[in-house]
Parts: structure tokens; sequence; C-alpha cells
């Protein structure tokens, strides 16, 4: 179990000229549009999740940036076709609700995400003037379900896919070109801004689920043009020089032992 945990978050995206293969859905099964779901408790669940696995993984000297939505998601994909013992663990680990994080997932993102389908490739930003104004943002959450050709996939786990995530399942040939088709599917998702995110499947892998979190919006309060070298102080006391980026306007604070954090809104 702990080796498919990390295997899979490994290719969750918190991506060459391959063509995309075909997709196995569930047969007239259209997404739903859950009128109530446990989203609140789902949250509640990944945040405590988050918070749990930066423990894990900080490191004092490094950046650490990771996304327990996507990893979340990923999972939440893998809980619908896993066995009762490790779907169990599943909501133990993720504090997933108890009648299952499926609906709450496809409620969340249809409260979020802006756009259907890849997001646009990005264009030039003209550097002033009217259209420099702040636009909407720009929110996609994409998944795929990777898995090694002939291999069987089960009707009530399509139907289940289909049904609250809105996605199929891609046969792929993980001793072949697998890698190339996962990461032109990352590239397509991110708007080019992931280009890679493997190298090469183990020939003996059945399955990868990769999500992909796009995000492209601008900030309430803008920075002042060009950074500015000034001391930071790391997390174990060490202080280094770094290009920081200025502000100055009122903002939301919080800390705690060990940490301090403010608000930066987006527009």
């Amino acid at each position: 179990m702990r080796r498919t945990l990390i295997a899979a978050a490994l290719l969750s995206l918190a991506a060459c000229g391959t063509a995309m293969p075909d997709t196995i859905t569930a047969a007239g099964v259209a997404r739903e549009n859950p009128a109530q779901a446990p989203v609140e408790e789902t949250v509640r669940g990944l945040t405590a999740f988050g918070d749990r696995l930066y423990q894990a993984s900080a490191d004092p000297a490094k950046n650490v940036v990771l996304s327990p939505l996507s990893i979340g998601y990923a999972f939440g994909m893998a809980r619908a076709g896993a066995s009762p013992q490790t779907g169990t663990e599943l909501d133990r680990l993720f504090g997933f609700p108890a009648q299952g994080p499926h609906t709450a997932f496809n409620r969340l993102t249809r409260q979020i995400v802006t756009i259907e389908g890849p997001p646009p490739a990005p264009a030039t930003e003209p550097e002033s003037g009217e259209e420099r104004k702040p636009k909407p943002p720009i929110v996609g959450i994409a998944n795929g379900l990777f898995v090694q050709q002939g291999f069987a996939v089960k009707e009530p786990f399509l139907r289940t896919l289909a049904a609250q995530y809105g996605v199929g399942v891609h046969p792929v040939d993980f001793g072949g070109d697998a890698a190339d088709v996962i990461n032109k599917w990352a590239e397509e998702q991110t708007a080019g801004r992931i280009k890679h995110v493997l190298d090469k499947a183990p020939s003996d892998t059945k399955a990868a689920i990769t999500n992909a979190l796009y995000l492209k919006a601008e900030w309430k309060h803008t920075f002042e043009d060009g950074a500015k070298q000034a001391a930071f102080t790391r997390a174990d006391g060490s202080v280094v020089r770094a290009d920081l980026m200025q502000l100055r306007e009122p903002l939301r604070y919080a800390s705690g032992p060990g940490w301090q954090a403010v608000e930066l809104p987006y527009a």
C-alpha cells in the first residue's frame, strides 16, 4: 500500500508528439450535477492531510510546494476502484466522508473550475495600458487515468469515473510509449507549463493516475515592479540573500509556534 501511495502521488500534478489513445468510458453515463455533497467535510480532511504531508516532507533548507487537492483528487479516483480494506485505509488517510468523496469532488470542481477542457495557450501579455487590467481567474482541474493495454477495467468503476469525475480510462503501453503519452497529456492540460512528469514507468506498471491543476490569475494588490535583493531568513535560522518582491498593503496576517502567514488574495 505504501509503495502504491507514493507512486501515485508522484504522478499527481496541488507534462512529445504522441497522440492520445482512445478512451474507454461507461456507455450512456453522463456526468452528474449533485445538488448536495459533503464538500466541507472533504475539504477539512484534505486540509488536515496537507498539513501532515507538509510536516513529513518539509526541509528547512528547501522550498516545498504541494497541492493536497490534486493528490486527494487522484486518490479519490483510485478509491472508486479500491477493495474494501484499501478503501478504508484511503478514507482514514485523507479524511474522506463516510459516504465517499466522489460527489464532493464533483461538486467542488464545479464550484471552482472556470474552464472546460485544456486551458488556452498563453498569449503575450501587454506591458501596460487598458489591456493590462486584471482579468477573471482561469482555473482548470484535469484528471487522467492510464491503464496497461488489455488490463480489465470493471464497469462499476467506469460508471463512477464518468458520473462523478467526467473522465474515462486511456489504454497505454507502459513497456513502450506510455511516458510520452502522459507527458503530452500534462503539457496540454497546463498550457505548456509542465512538459515532463515521467521518464519511463516500470514495465510492470498496470495503472497511473495523473492530476493537473492550472491557475492563471491577477493579484488583487500588485507587487512593485522588479525584485530586490534583501536578507531572507530560512526556517533553520540561517540568513541568505534572495530576490524578494515588495508590496505595501493592509493584509490578513496570522502566526503560531514556528510559523507566520499572510493572505495574498487574487483579483
